[in-house]
């Protein structure tokens, strides 16, 4: 958990009478005295020490990456309904000394609460004291009390952390790289190949008890493409697939810098889980984009890392992502997932989660031999893809010659039509000739010049020697 300076805070709430308290030791690192019976609840960053829902105190870190007002950060926490354990109070009074402070009063059906936000860089601190209001200002001193006597300690998980030994694995489907994960641990890994081009590894281990879950990229992740104007008039569109070269196969999805992809990816892989903090890490990017060119990846794209902390089914979790977006010929830009690492585990088990998502992300290494196996295949997919489109635009160029020569054959036929004539020619020796189109069918008489019209074709008993016309661009040859 990030209490950051939530101690250097306490003291803003006003002292009440004394009460006798008992004091619990958390293995959460904090210490608090409270009334004997009362309960503590730890979950996602925030601690809740109550006796029933009505009466309690709370105190929790706000992210605050904007640097907003303690008001401005308050107004955003109401509108969003996130305002601690109660649930939409409304805000009957608030005063603030300065922009770093405010404090509130709170109201929720039969319940009251006081409500002090202080703000110190991009973290804030929310305390909350409720009862239920008939007795509130009575019960206000020994609320402020209890939150007075907490005490912020390096967590007991942060020297408890389990000391593992480790094995090596090996991708058993295309023995494409190695992780080291924990010995007796559950553990899956993989690269998955949705197509020839599109390759996605995933390493994920469970501890034996099962509460914690470290796992390092996804097989569900693929390779995404910007959508723009050109593709959307050709009916591709954010939410579709894109398969330029036959191959792979893109989604087409608008850039998530690593932060953002996070959140993406936290929804569809934890659904309904709750974001308790999270950040953007600008100064890994160009770090990392230095460290991507030099390992071989020319296109020099930009590169964005962010981390989530959540809390999922009473567990807490993390996921640290980096993708990269570049550009493509033609003004298209593609992009992708370079880094995803994460855990799932319970709140005492955070430390080792961990120690081992780390350990996955470090000691992953490529197998030679299938790195220049793949390179020798994205060749011959890069000359399939180039014979898709050289095929594809012979296609094109003959369909486009076909349409031009059928525009020009209507416009001769409409001109014949004006000037009421016919253009024939000799099938056997290719002579051509115009005739007034008073007839149907016209004939060349002995090879010689002279030419005839009839309305019905002609039999084969003739006693001349004839020979059919055909009309240009309506008759075909025998």
């Amino acid at each position: 958990m990030r209490f950051l300076f939530l101690a250097a805070t306490l003291n803003i709430f006003p002292f009440g009478a004394q009460a006798a308290l008992t004091q619990t030791n958390h293995p959460d690192g904090f210490t608090v005295q409270h009334p004997q019976g009362w309960k503590i609840n730890t979950s996602g960053g925030r601690i809740v020490v109550f006796t029933n829902s009505a009466e309690f105190v709370s105190i929790e870190p706000v992210p605050n990456p904007k640097g907003l007002t303690a008001a401005q950060l308050l107004l955003a926490l109401e509108q969003t309904g996130h305002l601690g354990p109660l649930n939409k109070p409304a805000i009957t009074r608030a005063r603030s000394a300065d922009p770093a402070s405010i404090a509130a009063i709170l109201t929720l059906a039969n319940q009251k609460a006081h409500l002090l936000l202080s703000t110190r860089g991009a973290v804030a601190t929310l305390m909350i004291a409720a009862a239920p209001a008939a007795g509130f200002t009575r019960r206000l001193p020994e609320l402020v009390q209890i939150l007075q006597s907490f005490r912020f300690t390096p967590p007991a998980t942060a020297s408890r952390a389990q000391t593992l030994q480790y094995r090596t694995l090996t991708d058993p489907r295309e023995q494409a790289y190695t992780v080291e994960a924990p010995n007796d641990w559950q553990t899956e890994l993989g690269m998955y190949r949705p197509t020839v081009g599109d390759y996605r590894s995933e390493t994920s281990t469970k501890s034996p008890d099962g509460s914690i879950l470290a796992f390092a990229g996804d097989r569900n992740i693929g390779r995404f493409i910007v959508p723009n104007q050109a593709m959307a008039q050709y009916g591709v569109r954010e939410g579709g697939t894109y398969n330029p070269s036959g191959a792979t196969i893109y989604s087409v999805l608008r850039y998530l810098p690593g932060l953002q992809f996070a959140s993406y990816f936290l929804n569809r892989r934890f659904p309904g889980a709750r974001i308790t903090g999270q950040r953007d890490l600008q100064q890994l990017n160009a770090q990392a984009s230095a460290a991507r060119y030099r390992s071989g990846n020319p296109n020099n794209g930009r590169m964005d890392t962010g981390e989530v902390e959540f809390e999922y089914q009473g567990k807490v979790g993390y996921v640290c992502v980096t993708t990269e977006v570049f550009g493509g010929s033609m003004g298209m830009f593609f992009w992708n997932v370079v880094n995803l690492v994460g855990y799932l585990a319970a709140p005492s088990s955070t430390a080792t989660a961990a120690q081992v998502s780390q350990h996955l992300l470090q000691s992953g290494r490529a197998n030679p031999q299938w790195v220049m196996r793949e390179y020798r295949m994205q060749a011959i997919e890069a000359k399939q893809g180039m014979d898709t489109l050289r095929a594809t635009n012979d296609i094109w160029a003959q369909t486009l010659a076909q349409r031009s020569e059928s525009n020009a054959r209507n416009s001769r036929l409409a001109g014949d039509n004006l000037s009421g004539q016919f253009r024939m020619q000799d099938p056997g020796t290719g002579q051509q000739v115009n005739v007034q189109a008073t007839s149907n069918y016209f004939y060349r008489v002995n090879n010689t010049d002279t030419v005839i019209g009839t309305n019905q074709p002609l039999g084969t008993n003739v006693p001349i020697d004839v020979t059919r016309l055909l009309r240009i661009d309506v008759d075909s040859r025998p």
